[in-house]
Formats: C-alpha cells, sequence, structure tokens
C-alpha cells in the first residue's frame, strides 16, 4: 500500500470517484482499476456510461485486486441490527478515524479516501478542513488493512 495519498498517474476529472478511489486504496492505475470493476459489473454499462459506480461493485473489484479491509460503518449504540449512524465525513474524522489508518469512504453521491485527516477524490488531496465535501454524510467506511 502506498504511505502517502496520491491520485494515480493517469487520474482524470469526471465522475469517476469510485474508480478513483478503488484505483488509490489497490495502488494501481485508473485503467486497471476500471477494467476489474467493470469485471465485476453484472450487466455491461451502457455507450453514455461516464464512469459512475455502485458500492457492493467496488468491494467486489477492491477484493479482486487483493485490498483488504474492515467495515467500520459507524453504526447506532445499542442496535443489533444494521442500523447506520447519520454523521458528516468531517465529524468521522474527528470521532472514528484512527491514526495512521487509510479509509475508502462512501459518502452522499461521493466515494473518497481518506487518512490522517488528508481526503483524496478526483480533484486531488485536500485537508479535510478544506475539503468541499466535508459535510456529506457517510454512508459506508471501509478501513483498509
Amino acid at each position: 500500500m502506498i504511505d502517502r495519498l496520491a491520485l494515480p498517474a493517469d487520474a482524470k476529472p469526471g465522475p469517476n470517484c469510485g474508480l478513483t478511489a478503488l484505483a488509490v486504496v489497490a495502488g494501481v492505475t485508473l485503467a486497471e482499476a476500471t477494467r476489474v470493476y467493470l469485471r465485476q459489473y453484472p450487466r455491461h454499462p451502457g455507450s453514455n456510461w461516464k464512469g459512475g459506480t455502485r458500492w457492493p461493485y467496488t468491494l467486489q473489484a477492491a477484493k479482486h485486486l487483493g485490498v483488504r479491509y474492515i467495515d467500520d460503518t459507524p453504526l447506532e449504540d445499542g442496535y443489533t441490527i444494521r442500523i447506520v449512524k447519520r454523521m458528516s465525513l468531517k465529524t468521522f474524522v474527528k470521532k472514528h478515524a484512527l491514526p495512521g489508518k487509510r479509509y475508502m469512504i462512501r459518502t452522499t453521491g461521493h466515494v473518497q479516501v481518506l487518512q490522517d485527516g488528508w481526503v483524496v477524490d478526483q480533484g486531488g488531496v485536500k485537508h479535510i478542513d478544506e475539503y468541499p465535501g466535508a459535510g456529506k454524510i457517510v454512508k459506508d467506511a471501509v478501513r483498509i488493512k
């Protein structure tokens, strides 16, 4: 795994946040992440597909790329069934993110990678205090082993 957060060499702007996050956590190019993701997708996306992803297939692709992870989605205390606690990405960083650990996080309409208060998506690397998506609500979070 890469020690420092950085975009893949072939990164490009566009609606490809899930593919970019997959490439970052797996340490592969965006093209390789896209190829592996498309193999997991149950039906071929149409010719107008611009790079949008579905979370379950992103996780399957991560496994195929050798990424090991632990589900760290914040849950409500006292419940035995999976009820996600509503919190922003910035709150997740302050209350749940462990130092030195890398996370791939799905928020409302977006996927990004987080480590030590720094966030990377297709727009580049930014500190959480300067990240425009800091207020987005965390839907899923996986801690990369």
